[in-house]
C-alpha cells in the first residue's frame, strides 16, 4: 500500500507552517534587538565628540538669571557639546633651503574643518604627536589658521590650517613613517601625511 496523499499534504502543511512561524518570530526578534542596540547608520564620517549629556530639566534660573521657554536649563556639571572636527588634509613638506636641510627641518600642515554644534566652540591648544615628541602649532601661522583660533558660534563652521615646524629626529621619523597624531584637548585624530 502506497503513501496516503492527503496525509502527506497534511504533514507538508505542518512543516511549512512551522517554517513560516519561525521566520516571522526571527524577523520580529531581529528588529527588536536592533532597536535595543541602536544600530543605526551615522551620517558623518568625521571624528565626532564623546557622548553628550542632555540638558537637565529644572525650573531654576541659569547663570544669567533666566530660564528657558520650557523651564529647562543646563546643569552646571553637564558637558558642553564638543565640536565636530574633520581633518581635510595633512601634508609633510621637507625644507628645501641649505640651512633647512642641514637642520633637518620640515613643515607639517593640517587642514581642519571645525563645526560648532549646539554650543559655541573654541579649538584650544593643538599638538602634533609622534613617538615621545609633542609639538605645538606654529604661533606665527595665525593667518593660515584663520577662524580656527577664534570662538566659533554654535551652528557654524570654520576651516583653516594648523602648521607645525619640525626639526632633527622628529623630521626623520615623520619622513619615514608618514603618520602622526593631532591632539586637541582630550581628542586624538590620526594623521596620514602626504607630500603636497
Amino acid at each position: 500500500m502506497g503513501p496516503n496523499p492527503s496525509r502527506l499534504l497534511r504533514e507538508l502543511g505542518k512543516v511549512l507552517a512551522v517554517i513560516l512561524a519561525s521566520l516571522v518570530a526571527g524577523l520580529g526578534l531581529g528588529l527588536g534587538l536592533s532597536k535595543l542596540s541602536g544600530n543605526e547608520a551615522e551620517s558623518s564620517t568625521a571624528v565626532d565628540s564623546a557622548p553628550t549629556t542632555p540638558p537637565a530639566t529644572t525650573s531654576a534660573p541659569d547663570a544669567s538669571g533666566a530660564t528657558g521657554a520650557t523651564g529647562t536649563t543646563r546643569s552646571d556639571d553637564a558637558k558642553r557639546q564638543a565640536p565636530r572636527i574633520r581633518v581635510i588634509s595633512s601634508t609633510f613638506e621637507p625644507a628645501a633651503t641649505p640651512s633647512g636641510l642641514q637642520r633637518r627641518r620640515a613643515r607639517v600642515t593640517v587642514r581642519l574643518r571645525v563645526t560648532a554644534r549646539a554650543d559655541d566652540a573654541t579649538l584650544g591648544t593643538a599638538r602634533l604627536i609622534s613617538g615621545d615628541d609633542e609639538l605645538e602649532a606654529d604661533p606665527n601661522a595665525a593667518e593660515a589658521a584663520g577662524k580656527l583660533l577664534d570662538p566659533i558660534p554654535a551652528g557654524t563652521r570654520a576651516t583653516g590650517e594648523l602648521r607645525f615646524e619640525t626639526a632633527g629626529a622628529l623630521t626623520d621619523r615623520l619622513a619615514n613613517q608618514r603618520r602622526a597624531t593631532l591632539r586637541i584637548g582630550d581628542r586624538s585624530l590620526p594623521l596620514r601625511l602626504t607630500t603636497p
